[in-house]
């Protein structure tokens, strides 16, 4: 059986990001088919100072907290920020960082540009010789880490984790999680 979506908005906007095959607008009361193709999204991504988190913070699902030490890059697209990563040193682990917060701003979620910022801010740690994880319990991290080829998972716990001895890490108590470390591109 094939599948059928059918989507409801009063955004013209996002109908070239659904690419449907027809479009009733209720505002004119036209039925037209279309046959789209969705157009490509090049990111610029660039370290940014702390304060740039303002922008993200109250869209994280967690927290909007961010430690200290960390680092952070925003994706911009046509020249406005529409994402952010921010990255931490892992204690213990000499030239070992991990992926702490990623957000992509609400209009402009479901098109690719968390991962493609995920992948990219990697990608970056990875030239430079330094080996980089993330700890993830949010559905769409998982699903993009499992399926890629980038991606190589490290353990999964599924009650999270606690802090561990030194106090540093607040883990994720009783919530489960999934670690990955990035490989890289052959």
């Amino acid at each position: 059986m094939p599948c059928r979506f059918v989507a409801v908005t009063c955004h013209y906007d996002v109908t070239e990001w659904l690419e449907p095959d027809w479009v009733l607008d209720m505002a004119t009361g036209s039925v037209t088919r279309r046959s789209l193709r969705r157009p490509a999204v090049h990111l610029c991504i660039l370290r940014c100072k702390r304060r740039a988190w303002t922008l993200f913070k109250r869209h994280h699902y967690l927290s909007a907290d961010i430690p200290h030490g960390c680092r952070l890059y925003l994706a911009l697209w046509n020249d406005e920020p529409v994402a952010i990563c921010v990255t931490v040193p892992m204690y213990g682990r000499r030239n070992h960082w991990r992926i702490s917060r990623i957000v992509t701003l609400p209009d402009y979620q479901g098109i690719g540009i968390g991962s493609a910022l995920f992948d990219g801010v990697a990608e970056m740690y990875a030239a430079t010789g330094i080996r980089v994880g993330a700890t993830a319990s949010h559905p769409s991290i998982l699903a993009h880490c499992e399926k890629s080829p980038l991606w190589r998972t490290i353990s999964i716990r599924k009650t999270g984790t606690q802090k561990n001895k030194r106090g540093h890490y607040h883990g994720a108590i009783g919530r489960a999680t999934v670690s990955f470390e990035y490989q890289g591109r052959e």
